[in-house]
């Protein structure tokens, strides 16, 4: 397209020298201006066969430039083949000067009023203002002194008065173009145009405030002064406004992580927007419904201390709480839920319930911790055997007693001892301890056995006397090799020999 057009230009340029040297002789005749959106130029001619062609390359038709004289002093017109931009001069001087530095000279473009013949009307000022930023559409050239005043304002140059359009025309009429909110006027501007022509106006864009309607308007045929207006409506940030205050008195540890985040990223979108003058109203409104949808899905930080106290009250609890290890199991993994859930903060509220509710049926279908009564019974007992001495009794009795020590304080020692099996080992040891056997004294029994010993039946009358002595040493040899039997067995044992030595005869 871009070489399209530059070739139109070229083509289009000789045409124009062919037209404008047989209409010179014309009173006054029409020049119009086109502009190049992709350039940024703008292209004046006489030639409307040539603003027609143009116009079908893509160059907007912007009217009427100004009426020029049918005689006066020769405008030149230039192209520049780097650029593809074309200017326009009535200096001599300066047309040879860009003809050296590689414009081409495309000859006389139109005429300006010779404000030196008085005999004439003084014709009407044609400024030309530059734009250094730019290499095509560098220079403009109009007779709309706001226009000139606007460009310069936006950084463009003042060239002064370039040349001189034809004045004294009564065919022309003001057409006003208004941008307004409301009764408040943002900008107008006026704009001359030739009865009979068509004239098109642009919408142009005002920090807050957002256009109603089309942003190009055209009026057809002029035959009276017009105007057009542009209507635009103030952008409402209030709710907007409202919204980001309401999240002052809102704070980040009622809420979990995820949903907060989510707002503040939202809060923040949304003071870009409440601070961008150029926001559209449909911008405003679309963060005004995102804050609001954030809002709503705030998650409140669910309430965890229920879930720590049980879940602090449930260490210890081991296998030997459940009948099975399957079911202990599903003990340990509701344990290790309730850890991770009270340590999501991103956890709601119903969420935290079911691990609380999991682990206390857990918890309640354990076995019995023993109470704190029987534990300290057991400490007794436990301290009791710890003061005997092995030496003092007999190693059977002994034995046991130590077992159940041993028992005792594997309870003791364990972390949550049950009651089913703290009771039965109480009991032992107090067994234990009740039945312990203090080492016999045999000194008496053995010398009597000693001195005892050779008897027949010679040294006893009835034969009955002699088997109850028989039988009662056999008794004495067995009660001084036990280690285990008591002081009571041993005098017994004692008096029963000597109540059979006492039937000797002899």
């Amino acid at each position: 397209m871009r070489k399209k057009l530059l070739l139109s230009i070229l083509f289009l340029s000789g045409l124009a020298l062919f037209f404008t040297s047989n209409e010179a002789q014309a009173a006054s005749q029409t020049l119009f201006r086109v502009y190049n959106p992709n350039s940024g130029e703008h292209f004046y001619t006489q030639n409307s066969s040539e603003r027609d062609l143009l116009v079908n390359v893509g160059w907007h038709d912007e009217g009427i430039a100004w009426e020029t004289p049918g005689s006066g002093i020769t405008v030149y017109r230039l192209y520049n083949p780097n650029a593809g931009d074309h200017h326009y001069t009535m200096d001599v001087n300066e047309y040879n000067h860009l003809e050296k530095a590689g414009w081409r000279k495309e000859g006389e473009a139109f005429k300006s009023v010779d404000t030196s013949n008085k005999e004439k009307p003084i014709g009407i000022p044609v400024y030309r203002a530059y734009n250094p930023n730019t290499k095509s559409g560098a220079h403009n050239f109009t007779i709309n002194l706001n226009e000139q005043r606007h460009l310069i304002q936006v950084g463009w140059k003042d060239e002064k008065v370039a040349f001189y359009a034809h004045h004294g025309s009564n065919d022309y009429f003001n057409i006003k173009t208004v941008h307004k909110s409301g009764t408040k006027v943002l900008k107008e501007s006026t704009t001359r145009v030739k009865e009979g022509f068509n004239y098109i106006a642009n919408a142009e864009n005002f920090s807050g405030y957002e256009l109603v309607g089309s942003s190009r308007q055209e009026i057809k045929n002029i035959t009276s002064s017009k105007e057009i207006v542009f209507n635009y409506n103030k952008v409402n940030k209030d709710k907007l406004t409202n919204a980001l205050k309401s999240l002052d008195g809102l704070k980040a540890d009622d809420y979990t992580p995820i949903s907060w985040d989510k707002l503040m990223a939202s809060k923040d979108a949304a003071k870009d927007i409440e601070a961008r003058e150029d926001a559209t109203q449909k911008e405003v409104n679309d963060s005004l419904n995102d804050l609001n949808e954030r809002i709503n899905e705030l998650v409140g930080r669910a309430k965890f201390q229920a879930l720590k106290d049980l879940h602090l009250s449930a260490t210890g609890i081991g296998p030997h709480h459940y009948e099975d290890r399957p079911t202990y199991l599903l003990f340990h993994e509701a344990y290790s839920g309730a850890y991770m859930r009270m340590n999501d903060l991103n956890s709601s509220q119903s969420e935290v319930d079911e691990a609380l509710n999991r682990l206390q049926g857990m918890v309640d279908s354990a076995k019995a911790d023993a109470s704190q009564t029987l534990l300290d019974q057991l400490q007794r007992l436990y301290d009791t055997g710890m003061t005997k001495n092995s030496a003092d009794y007999t190693l059977a009795s002994w034995n046991e007693l130590n077992n159940c020590l041993n028992a005792a304080k594997g309870i003791l020692d364990s972390e949550r001892p049950i009651e089913e099996t703290t009771q039965p080992v109480l009991d032992k040891l107090q067994v234990a301890l009740d039945n312990l056997i203090l080492i016999a004294d045999k000194t008496d029994l053995q010398a009597l056995y000693d001195s005892s010993q050779g008897l027949g039946p010679a040294d006893f009358g009835p034969r009955e006397d002699y088997t109850a002595y028989h039988n009662a040493m056999g008794d004495a040899w067995n009660v001084l090799a036990d280690e285990n039997l008591s002081q009571q067995q041993v005098d017994d044992c004692f008096d029963n020999l000597e109540a059979a030595l006492s039937r000797r005869t002899s």
